[in-house]
This record gives structure tokens, C-alpha cells and sequence, in this order.
């Protein structure tokens, strides 16, 4: 990973539930944990088959330096205020270097 290829600073957060507005509507809430400068990339052909069998409805790759506690069920929110769930983390050769996200882009 060049320094060069994280181009993308990222929000991450944590959800801390949901709630009940005034007119009754469930809203969920959630609390930034932290920024990092990523890798964003959509997954193509052979890596989303291979993506699917890790965790289903992926469609994103996001690679960034290793942080401890980020997990599965996280969210990334980009610059332009796009969201990306956090599917699965994979830590690139259990050397607490480089992470792989595996996510899937909020509707």
C-alpha cells in the first residue's frame, strides 16, 4: 500500500442504537469514532464471488492503515457524505499494517 493510494478521508462511527423521534419513526444514532485516510474500490467480477462467501451483499474494498477496534457493523461516511456498512475486517497478514475492509454502500 503506497501512501499515495489513500486518497479518501473517512468518518468512522459506531452505532449506538436507535430511538423513537417525536412522530414515532425509528432513527438510528451513531457516534464518530475516528478518521482515516483510505483506498476505495469497487469490487469487480472474481473478487465480488470471492467477497460474497466472506459476507453477503458486498460491493466495496476499503484498504487503510491498521487501527485497533474497528470491526464489523461500523460505518465510513466519505467526503461527499456517501456511507459504506462495514461487512468484514481483514487484518492483511496478521501484521497489524494494513486493513481490508469489506463493505457495502448505504442505499
Amino acid at each position: 500500500m503506497l501512501l499515495g493510494d489513500l486518497r479518501h478521508l473517512l468518518t468512522i462511527q459506531t452505532d449506538e442504537g436507535s430511538a423513537r423521534n417525536s412522530v414515532g419513526e425509528r432513527v438510528e444514532s451513531w457516534q464518530a469514532w475516528g478518521q482515516a485516510w483510505a483506498s476505495i474500490e469497487p469490487l469487480t467480477g472474481r473478487e465480488i464471488e470471492d467477497a460474497l462467501q466472506i459476507a453477503p451483499r458486498v460491493t466495496t474494498r476499503v484498504t487503510l492503515r491498521y487501527q485497533a477496534g474497528i470491526h464489523a457493523g461500523m460505518r465510513l461516511v466519505r467526503e461527499d457524505g456517501g456511507i459504506l456498512h462495514v461487512e468484514a475486517v481483514l487484518n492483511e497478514g496478521m501484521a497489524n499494517d494494513v486493513l481490508v475492509l469489506l463493505a457495502r454502500e448505504a442505499p
